[in-house]
């Protein structure tokens, strides 16, 4: 046998060994990789935000029972597909500000709920201390789901006019799988998403307006700015549990403002009318109350 040949057959031999080793390694490699814990994402909002335009189709139309004392003009009948318009709703965070995701799953050693185990899934999701939402403006209009389009038409004059809504520091953690989490309100610790927040300076609201679309001149509800806060305090404190159930979505107001004297609400250059001759003045609406209530949230 010449060089050559027992080069190649060197070569040969060596191969199965070679093959080996790599997939040693490469298990090495998945060895670490299933070995980290969970999943971190942040999100760093650009200057220019986020923003978009959200259709809510009415596939039904409007139920001619709905309330009491409803009436229609002639035989109108509203029995088409509406849609509620959301135009150019946007999310800003103020310098530096990141929206944090983390997500983990896990799984219990012990019973739970009658299982064998419990596995879960959390998905913490934080705010920055300051966020600004600004709604954008609310129309209705004709939906088009009932022709298999997913546009809308016919729009209405403006019904909400986009107000800014500023928050922040609030942590939503959501627990999917088996709820273990209890919240503010929970006891039996089965709660979906529970929120808690103590948002600086309040939750303000800026530029509310309601309009008389159809009225005669510029009417409409509106105010300069509502600010909403703990009763008696600088901040507005939140301790919410949400839960999918069978009657809709449940938010429980496990703490809404102060642990014991609830939250102060504060309207400034409040008018019925027009802002140039309608202002009323501020209201303050002072210890409202709806800790450990519920609001329950389903079609119609």
């Amino acid at each position: 046998m010449n060089f050559k040949k027992l080069a190649l057959a060197s070569a040969i031999a060596a191969m199965p060994m070679s093959a080996f080793a790599l997939d040693e390694i490469a298990d090495e490699a998945l060895s670490d990789v299933s070995g980290q814990d969970g999943i971190s994402a942040v999100l760093n909002i650009s200057t220019a935000g986020i923003n978009t335009d959200i259709y809510l189709h009415d596939k039904d139309g409007l139920n001619t029972n709905f309330g009491s004392g409803t009436s229609f003009s002639g035989s109108s009948v509203y029995s088409f597909d509406g849609a509620i318009v959301i135009d150019n709703m946007s999310i800003a965070a103020g310098s530096g500000g990141n929206i944090t995701i983390s997500i983990d799953a896990g799984d219990r050693t012990t019973s739970y709920s009658g299982a064998a185990t419990g596995p879960i899934l959390n998905v913490n999701i934080g705010l920055p201390n300051t966020l600004t939402i600004v709604t954008g403006n609310i129309f209705v209009g004709n939906s088009q789901r009932d022709n298999s389009a997913w546009s809308v038409d016919g729009m209405s004059s403006t019904i909400l006019n986009s107000m800014s809504i500023i928050l922040g520091g609030t942590q939503l953690n959501i627990q999917l799988g088996n709820e273990a989490q209890g919240g503010t309100m929970s006891t039996a610790g089965c709660d979906m998403m529970v929120l808690t927040s103590s948002i600086t300076n309040g939750l303000i609201i800026s530029n509310f307006r309601l309009n008389d679309a159809t009225g005669s001149g510029d009417g409409g509800i509106a105010a300069s700015t509502i600010t909403v806060l703990d009763n008696g305090g600088t901040n507005l404190t939140l301790g919410l549990d949400i839960n999918a159930t069978d009657a809709g979505l449940v938010v429980g107001f496990g703490q809404f403002g102060h642990a014991t004297n609830g939250a102060d609400i504060r309207i400034v250059d409040q008018y019925l009318g027009t802002s140039t001759n309608s202002k009323i003045g501020d209201i303050s609406i002072v210890g409202l109350n709806l800790n450990n209530s519920t609001l329950t949230i389903n079609g119609k």
